[in-house]
């Protein structure tokens, strides 16, 4: 893939680098990603920077792939940023949609390899800590939204963030049946999947929405 080597500054070389894997992810799974590489395409003198360069801002590629994925996550906190008005399957639609638009970015913030527990320390630490920060604002999009629906005042808060995480979860599991494929099976080509993909997915999440409202309690008439 040629990469833009215009849109790179290296007065700002962390930027920059991940700059370069945001194009990267455009065609290419992260796993294929070496920081050698990721170096000689930052502008600045023939061949780029000098890995050694790269390890000034990024020790090692999970701590460079960890700092890339809370750069993502808070792209897609911005994509779910919640209005008075909108609902919790309008927010999993909008999910399901920046999925689609991103694929290997998405696979990339959901990597179990920078999730695991392992010992950190340093810069990596700091990075795997925001990159929790920006999850949790994500997830919290869809409490928000849960709370302002009609019905949610007649549950304790405790129902609430549980309906949201229904909401969360089927969004997720959606934008990942619709890139992989395996439950549905194709879905038409190009624009038109896409759009048949988002239209089944509002179609389900305002179905779910709709059988989170709790039961309607009629008062038991009183016989006389």
């Amino acid at each position: 893939m040629a990469v833009n080597r215009a849109i790179y500054h290296v007065g700002n070389l962390a930027e920059s680098l991940l700059d370069i894997g945001d194009e990267l992810l455009r065609s290419r799974p992260h796993s294929s990603f070496r920081l050698r590489e990721i170096a000689a395409l930052v502008p600045g003198k023939p061949g780029g920077v000098s890995h050694t360069a790269v390890f000034g801002h990024y020790d090692s590629m999970p701590d460079y792939l960890t700092a890339l994925a809370a750069r993502w996550w808070s792209r897609l906190e911005a994509e779910l940023l919640s209005g008075p008005d909108d609902t919790p399957g309008e927010l999993g639609v909008r999910y399901v949609s920046f999925a689609l638009d991103h694929p290997q970015a998405f696979r990339l913030i959901y990597d179990p390899g920078l999730w695991e527990p392992s010992a950190r320390g340093g810069t990596l630490a700091r990075r795997h800590e925001a990159m929790h920060a920006a999850r949790d604002a994500c997830v919290m999009q869809f409490a928000l939204a849960t709370g302002v629906m009609p019905w949610a005042a007649a549950l304790p808060p405790d129902a609430v963030w549980l309906r949201a995480r229904l909401f969360a979860s089927l969004a997720h599991g959606l934008a990942m049946e619709f890139l992989d494929e395996r439950l549905f099976g194709h879905a038409g080509d190009g624009v038109e999947r896409r759009k048949a993909q988002l239209t089944h997915a509002a179609e389900l999440l305002e179905l779910v929405v709709t059988g989170a409202a709790p039961p309607i309690r009629h008062p038991t008439p009183v016989v006389s």
